[in-house]
């Protein structure tokens, strides 16, 4: 089976990315044949080299499409202008007649053979409804005949770009999207695709699209919808905040967690939790403390100095896992190439860096 699989991502985001390639990886045959549609402005060289490195786990043909940003210049942003490079997908990819668009924070748990092969029939799309769908409707509600009862969340989209292109839906979403942006700021490519399409969505069942975070929110509005989303989940959305890379304590946390370490970037995505961390403590500390008074700045260094040791060593080792990295990786090298007295005290200290890495590993795992 060939499988059409598309991203729209930044620079920024392609270690989160890579831990969606390899979950989608994980859950497809060794015989499928993968093809990876993605659209960018600013993927780097290094980031394209290290995403060709997850072929180990499962070949694939990648795809990189470059986006002109200066296209959607009319149009809202939202979270990010990258999410409205979905807009002209039938155009940039015009060799594929049916593709399954996916945002970056998207992790695959199951075969998608079932999914994969769902007829669209007469649809644009097949989504599942949004967990949110009250807040979606609140937010349009002065144009609300302008909308489908029902929202769709976008985030996961199996597409008919065939019928795109024959009914040129593509002129539609961009005047669409210009005229949403000149009344509303908020979710513009999914709004726009809810208000053309409108009633030419296939609904997908809510396993398509579990978002424990929106659970976490409460932004799941009807009774049963988050225990059928739940119970045996194929694909799992973490939209919201905070993310699972930001609070590894998130439901389903783990699961994105255990992909991410088959990823290139996994010390990368570690930095992002504990650059994080650091932000909400300094966050924290500036909402009640004055640092410039120096009275006060005397009392909280001295409440610092009595802080519990377990909590000193875990933040102290949160600052400092960049550098700790670095030093065990060069004395777990050194001791490879050393011998006698020089070598054992070259795997004393990659033993003392690697005890403060594996204190910060273990608290992503605990989530505490």
């Amino acid at each position: 089976m060939e499988y059409n699989v598309g991203y729209a991502v930044s620079n920024e985001f392609v270690p989160i990315l890579a831990v969606s390639i390899v979950s989608l990886c994980k859950n497809i045959q060794d015989t499928d044949i993968l093809n990876l549609y993605i659209l960018n402005s600013d993927i780097s060289s290094e980031n394209k080299r290290k995403l060709s490195k997850l072929k180990k786990i499962k070949n694939f043909k990648l795809h990189y499409i470059y986006c002109d940003n200066s296209l959607f210049k009319n149009i809202v942003p939202g979270i990010s202008i990258h999410s409205n490079y979905r807009l002209m997908i039938g155009s940039l990819i015009p060799e594929v007649d049916k593709i399954l668009f996916l945002d970056a924070d998207i992790v695959i748990t199951k075969p998608l053979k079932e999914l994969w092969t769902i007829d669209l029939k007469d649809n644009y799309i097949g989504a599942v409804i949004d967990p949110g769908v009250e807040l979606q409707y609140k937010y349009t509600i002065a144009d609300k005949e302008k909308f489908p009862n029902k929202r769709y969340n976008t985030g996961l989209m199996l597409v008919n770009l065939k019928k795109w292109r024959e009914e040129d839906v593509e002129k539609k979403l961009i005047l669409g999207a210009e005229w949403y942006s000149s009344k509303y700021k908020n979710w513009p490519d999914q709004n726009v695709m809810n208000m053309v399409f409108k009633d030419n969505i296939l609904t997908l069942d809510y396993k398509y699209n579990c978002c424990p975070i929106l659970k976490n929110n409460n932004f799941y509005q009807e009774d049963g919808i988050w225990e059928i989303a739940s119970k045996d989940p194929v694909i799992i959305h973490y939209a919201g905040s905070p993310k699972v890379w930001e609070d590894p304590n998130q439901m389903l946390g783990d699961i994105f967690w255990d992909y991410a370490k088959q990823t290139p970037y996994y010390e990368s995505i570690v930095g992002l939790w504990q650059d994080q961390k650091i932000n909400n403590m300094r966050k924290q500390i500036m909402k009640t403390i004055d640092l410039n008074n120096n009275k006060i700045k005397q009392e909280y260094l001295n409440l610092i100095k009595n802080t519990e040791k377990k909590q000193k060593i875990i933040i102290e080792n949160l600052i400092n896992y960049r550098h700790n990295l670095k030093s065990y990786r060069k004395y777990r090298f050194l001791k490879n190439i050393t011998f006698g007295e020089t070598k054992k005290q070259y795997i004393e200290k990659s033993y003392y860096y690697k005890n403060k890495i594996d204190q910060v590993n273990k608290e992503i795992n605990n989530g505490k």
